[in-house]
């Protein structure tokens, strides 16, 4: 709220009401935080004869196989610790074909997280064209010993406090 007058402002800021918006502020931040974007990873190819199919450009399978290492290395430099397996690939786009001598990058990127997964974007491009010839998504899960955990925080990020870390931070706003 903004107040033409710094006797209503800090009127105001010793409510009641302004302390439990405080203390939910501290507590939301100090969990995971809302990050608008993350880290893009990415690796080059050369496309060699033997990845070429009968009608002399890249087989699918290919495709797929990198696509597939690069959500699981994307989503694991993401969120260190985890145990990734892939649930399932979103549709797969093969946009332009891509020759032999092609040199193309495969990137990706987590585009969001849920509790014990992650959306990982996966695409291609022909890096001397720079014309994109591939696009999917995967949903990568961490799973250990055949059970679904919650994702552990983000590469560069603290965990989150504990309720006895949290509880001292309610205690310091008290004491107004």
């Amino acid at each position: 709220m903004f107040f033409k007058s710094p006797r209503r402002r800090d009127a105001f800021a010793n409510t009641r009401d302004a302390r439990a918006t405080r203390i939910l502020a501290i507590t939301a931040l100090t969990q995971y935080p809302l990050r608008m974007s993350f880290e893009r990873h990415e690796k080059t190819l050369l496309i060699r004869p033997e990845f070429l199919n009968h009608a002399g450009s890249v087989f699918g399978g290919y495709m797929m196989k990198w696509a597939d290492d690069m959500a699981f290395n994307a989503a694991t430099l993401t969120f260190p610790g985890a145990s990734f397996v892939t649930k399932l690939f979103g549709q797969i786009d093969f946009i332009k074909p891509i020759q032999a001598g092609d040199i193309i990058k495969v990137c990706g990127q987590v585009i969001s997280r849920g509790n014990t997964s992650c959306k990982v974007q996966v695409w291609s491009f022909n890096a001397m064209t720079n014309e994109k010839v591939f696009d999917t998504f995967a949903i990568m899960v961490n799973v250990r010993n055949g059970q679904k955990l919650p994702l552990p925080p983000e590469a560069g990020q603290t965990p989150a406090p504990s309720l006895k870390d949290q509880s001292a931070v309610t205690a310091m706003l008290d004491r107004d």
